[in-house]
Protein backbone atom coordinates (compact mmCIF):
# COMPACT_ATOMS: atom_id res chain seq x y z
CA UNK A 1 0.00 0.00 0.00
CA UNK A 2 1.30 3.46 -0.82
CA UNK A 3 0.17 6.88 0.38
CA UNK A 4 -0.04 9.38 -2.47
CA UNK A 5 -0.91 12.51 -0.48
CA UNK A 6 0.15 14.08 1.79
CA UNK A 7 3.81 13.20 1.78
CA UNK A 8 5.49 11.52 4.74
CA UNK A 9 5.90 13.57 7.90
CA UNK A 10 4.59 16.72 6.29
CA UNK A 11 3.89 19.93 8.19
CA UNK A 12 0.20 20.43 7.50
CA UNK A 13 -1.09 23.71 6.16
CA UNK A 14 -4.74 22.61 6.05
CA UNK A 15 -6.86 21.96 9.11
CA UNK A 16 -8.55 19.03 7.35
CA UNK A 17 -6.15 17.47 4.86
CA UNK A 18 -7.26 14.78 2.43
CA UNK A 19 -5.35 11.49 2.55
CA UNK A 20 -5.08 9.70 -0.80
CA UNK A 21 -3.59 6.27 -1.37
CA UNK A 22 -3.27 3.60 -4.01
CA UNK A 23 -6.12 1.12 -3.37
CA UNK A 24 -5.44 -2.58 -2.88
CA UNK A 25 -7.36 -5.29 -4.74
CA UNK A 26 -9.54 -7.23 -2.32
CA UNK A 27 -9.91 -4.44 0.25
CA UNK A 28 -13.45 -4.01 1.51
CA UNK A 29 -12.60 -1.26 3.99
CA UNK A 30 -9.69 0.77 5.24
CA UNK A 31 -8.67 1.79 8.74
CA UNK A 32 -7.21 5.26 8.75
CA UNK A 33 -5.47 7.09 11.55
CA UNK A 34 -2.97 9.82 12.25
CA UNK A 35 -0.77 11.15 14.97
CA UNK A 36 1.16 14.28 15.68
CA UNK A 37 4.92 13.86 15.57
CA UNK A 38 6.98 15.70 18.16
CA UNK A 39 10.66 16.27 18.74
CA UNK A 40 12.41 13.21 20.06
CA UNK A 41 10.16 10.82 18.14
CA UNK A 42 7.29 10.89 20.62
CA UNK A 43 3.87 10.42 19.09
CA UNK A 44 0.31 10.45 20.20
CA UNK A 45 -2.40 8.70 18.22
CA UNK A 46 -5.10 11.27 17.68
CA UNK A 47 -7.81 9.36 15.86
CA UNK A 48 -8.49 6.11 14.08
CA UNK A 49 -11.32 5.84 11.57
CA UNK A 50 -12.77 2.48 10.52
CA UNK A 51 -15.29 1.19 8.02
CA UNK A 52 -14.56 3.39 5.05
CA UNK A 53 -16.35 2.48 1.85
CA UNK A 54 -14.75 0.09 -0.62
CA UNK A 55 -14.92 2.56 -3.50
CA UNK A 56 -12.83 5.23 -1.81
CA UNK A 57 -9.07 5.50 -1.85
CA UNK A 58 -9.08 8.81 -0.05
CA UNK A 59 -10.28 10.22 3.24
CA UNK A 60 -10.72 13.78 4.42
CA UNK A 61 -9.95 14.20 8.07
CA UNK A 62 -13.16 15.31 9.77
CA UNK A 63 -11.75 17.22 12.70
CA UNK A 64 -9.41 20.18 12.75
CA UNK A 65 -5.70 19.48 12.94
CA UNK A 66 -3.36 22.22 14.10
CA UNK A 67 -1.71 23.88 11.08
CA UNK A 68 2.08 24.11 11.02
CA UNK A 69 2.50 20.92 13.04
CA UNK A 70 3.93 17.67 11.73
CA UNK A 71 1.67 14.63 11.41
CA UNK A 72 2.11 11.05 10.28
CA UNK A 73 -0.57 8.80 8.80
CA UNK A 74 -1.42 5.11 8.78
CA UNK A 75 -3.80 3.10 6.63
CA UNK A 76 -4.73 -0.57 6.91
CA UNK A 77 -6.53 -2.51 4.18
CA UNK A 78 -9.11 -5.01 5.44
CA UNK A 79 -10.50 -7.88 3.36
CA UNK A 80 -14.03 -9.31 3.41
CA UNK A 81 -13.07 -11.75 6.20
CA UNK A 82 -12.06 -8.83 8.43
CA UNK A 83 -8.35 -9.61 8.21
CA UNK A 84 -5.82 -6.87 7.66
CA UNK A 85 -3.66 -7.69 4.66
CA UNK A 86 -2.05 -4.39 3.78
CA UNK A 87 -0.64 -1.62 5.92
CA UNK A 88 1.03 1.74 5.41
CA UNK A 89 2.58 4.03 7.98
CA UNK A 90 4.44 7.27 7.33
CA UNK A 91 5.90 7.49 10.79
Amino acid sequence: MRLLEPTNSVVVSSKRPILKWKPLDGATEYRVGWFEKTLGGNRQVIKTEQGMTTTKSEYQIEEDLVPQRMYAWFIGAINEDGAQFGYYSSG
